[in-house]
């Protein structure tokens, strides 16, 4: 997540070189609820970019947003040599109890998805070079999938995968799950995916954390509550260290039936800390490599 406050910014980079060290595949950076952080989240894109060996997947959200700020918003990733986005719906802003769509908003991450591609082409038309940056590094589109339905829309796992199959037809390469506790849930939502064309590969999203309180604060944002076994748990064990082991033993275990059941990998939520995500990559080494 971006920092908000220029006396947060080193803690920040400091936790992106942490996570450097471990080679993931790539770095995802949000944007905030309807681009409240857009002039930082272009910035540290810019410079990940530029000044590191990773791949980062910038969040664009489009709710509550004229198209054309949107537009422009695209086009401004697309000039600091962001190739790589996560096309999201996005939240409203949290100071607005009520929020108004208009004709000339986007209204779903499919019709985003669809309006950076367009956008992406209209750039290669426009110049030679960026012509050339789409073969040397072609667009990628990452779009969101909800194992548990999404709470704030009301939907169901089924509509969720007509949601998918919608954003895949508008363009999406790959899919990035919101977070979820039970296994057995993702299995099933993998196989429905499976049996209803859903061809696109889709990465587990693991929330690497063994903080009860972290943990309801999450549950307070997405709506999603932990589960009350793991929970348990954590309320019970006598240490620091126990938790710890206990989360890590959880969370590698939801990782690897992940993988077991279909995801190409795992998406872990630092939420700006890198000792538990760097903890539990490396628990899974032989699991994800």
């Amino acid at each position: 997540m971006p920092p908000r406050r220029p006396d947060s910014a080193p803690k920040f980079w400091e936790c992106v070189d942490n996570l450097t060290k471990l080679h993931p595949d790539f770095l995802s950076v949000t944007f905030g609820a309807a681009g409240n952080d857009r002039s930082t989240a272009l910035n540290v894109n810019e410079i990940i970019v530029r000044d590191t060996p990773i791949l980062p997947i910038a969040h664009l959200t489009c709710v509550d947003t004229p198209s054309e700020q949107v537009a422009q918003i695209v086009d401004d990733f697309l000039a600091v040599g962001v190739r790589t986005f996560l096309a999201l719906r996005g939240d409203p802003p949290i100071e607005k109890a009520e929020f108004h769509r208009d004709l000339k908003q986007i209204e779903s991450a499919a019709e985003l998805t669809y309006l950076i591609r367009q956008i992406d082409k209209r750039r290669q038309r426009q110049n030679i070079a960026e012509k050339f940056k789409s073969i040397a590094r072609p667009l990628v589109i990452c779009v969101a999938a909800f194992p548990n339905g999404n709470p704030e829309l009301g939907t169901n796992q089924d509509q969720e995968i007509d949601r998918l199959l919608e954003k895949q037809d508008s363009g999406a390469d790959f899919a990035i799950t919101q977070l979820y506790y039970d296994s057995k849930v993702f299995d099933q939502f993998m196989s429905k995916c499976l049996k209803r064309g859903v061809s696109i590969p889709i990465i587990a999203g693991i929330l690497p954390s063994w903080n009860v309180e972290r943990l309801q604060r999450v549950k307070n944002s997405i709506k999603i509550a932990p589960s009350s076994g793991l929970v348990n748990r954590l309320n019970s064990a006598w240490s620091a260290e126990e938790r710890e082991r206990i989360g890590l033993d959880f969370w590698s275990a939801v990782s690897r039936e992940a993988i077991s059941s279909g995801a190409v990998g795992v998406h872990l939520f630092s939420f700006n800390q890198a000792e538990s995500a760097i903890l539990l990559a490396n628990r899974l080494q032989d699991a994800i490599t």
